[in-house]
């Protein structure tokens, strides 16, 4: 059963500036639940994992354990020391784009 819940509110969308900030919260806020989980409901039914707090969790473990087999490694390719930009394409949650800003910005390790 499909079922259809009020939307998530998001202090960060302010939805009476524009049409396109309306658009924007209108389509990535209007969640569909199924089986008590949510989905997102942007060309609904492309996507058919969950993106709940489950499902995050999920991703951010999976980018642990990739991260232990690298021996602590966020990645292996032949990378400069001067990165201007980094491409996140449809990595999980963002983790690693993080982790590797606060490494390459301020040394951490």
């Amino acid at each position: 059963m499909v079922s259809q819940l009020p939307d998530d509110a998001d202090s960060a969308f302010d939805e009476g500036n524009s049409s396109y900030s309306t658009s924007l919260a209108s389509s990535v806020l209007n969640y569909r639940y199924e089986n008590g989980r949510r989905y997102h409901a942007y060309h609904d039914g492309s996507y058919m994992v969950p993106n709940d707090e489950i499902e995050q969790s999920r991703l951010d473990l999976m980018h642990h354990l990739f991260r232990m087999m690298l021996d602590g490694a966020l990645y292996v390719a032949p990378i400069s020391d001067d990165v201007q930009r980094i491409l996140d394409v449809g990595t999980g949650t963002g983790i690693c784009k993080f982790i590797f800003l606060l490494v390459n910005m301020t040394g951490v390790k």
